[in-house]
């Protein structure tokens, strides 16, 4: 490998690992996992695409390329494919109540168990749309899928998030 291909990688890893460990961490995949998945996502680009270039969306390629190999491993260890997702809250203020904490933590818990009763298309859709802003057009080649039914899996996973919980109104209201 040429050292300036070798620079691209080493780049492309640096702009997209944390973003790839948040979304496998969202997905409810253990830490260390996340780390080895990642090494085999950029390590399988490195070896057997021979040309990036014909890639239209790179970042999509890069997510889409995780969320199948998260699929992979949880289909050959035979883990269920429906994982709890991890909602953290961070960078609470110290100044902050006790009380306050509590309810913060409430409604961490309700909404992650709502999240966790979406299917796995809407809440796939749902935390690649909200917690790392892609486009429905990148959903939709992650999801293998058309970017109507993208949106579709968004919408209904909002609507049902709306429907169960009050909780969850008042947060998106606010």
């Amino acid at each position: 490998m040429k050292r300036r291909e070798e620079l691209f990688f080493a780049q492309l890893y640096t702009l997209y690992a944390d973003d790839l460990f948040n979304y496998g961490r969202r997905l409810g995949v253990p830490k260390d996992d996340i780390d080895d998945i990642i090494h085999d996502v950029f390590l399988n680009m490195m070896l057997k695409t021979p040309d990036l270039s014909k890639i239209d969306n790179l970042r999509s390629y890069i997510f889409w390329s995780f969320h199948n190999k998260i699929i992979d491993i949880c289909r050959s260890s035979k883990k269920a494919t429906t994982q709890l997702i991890c909602l953290e809250i961070e960078d609470m203020e110290s100044t902050d109540s006790i009380e306050k904490h509590l309810k913060i933590k409430k409604l961490e818990e309700t909404l992650n168990t709502h999240i966790q009763n979406l299917s796995e298309s809407q809440r796939t859709a749902l935390i690649l749309r909200y917690f790392h802003h892609l486009s429905y057009d990148e959903i939709a080649q992650i999801l293998e899928c058309t970017p109507h039914a993208a949106r579709k899996f968004v919408s209904k996973a909002i609507a049902s998030l709306r429907k169960k919980s009050k909780i969850f109104n008042d947060l998106l209201n606010q």
